[in-house]
């Protein structure tokens, strides 16, 4: 979770918004797995986090964080 809105490299103002992960031409937040991906399934693997980003208005910076609780 952001604690401050204030950009860390320039004092900015960071915009919430997300990267996302396209699987079958649909579009979906993306997710921090648990884990290292092997060759297994993804669904098979440890606990799931949504990603929460930000960005920089005015230098384009980005800062990413996982969500506190697991999916």
């Amino acid at each position: 979770m952001l604690m401050s809105t204030e950009c860390p490299k320039c004092q900015g103002v960071l915009e919430e918004g997300f990267m996302p992960d396209r699987p079958d031409d649909k579009v979906f937040p993306a997710i921090w797995v648990e884990g290292n991906p092997g060759y297994k399934e993804i669904e098979k693997k440890g606990r799931k986090y949504r990603i929460q980003s930000y960005r920089c208005m005015s230098c384009g910076y980005m800062e990413s964080y996982a969500e506190m609780s697991a999916e």
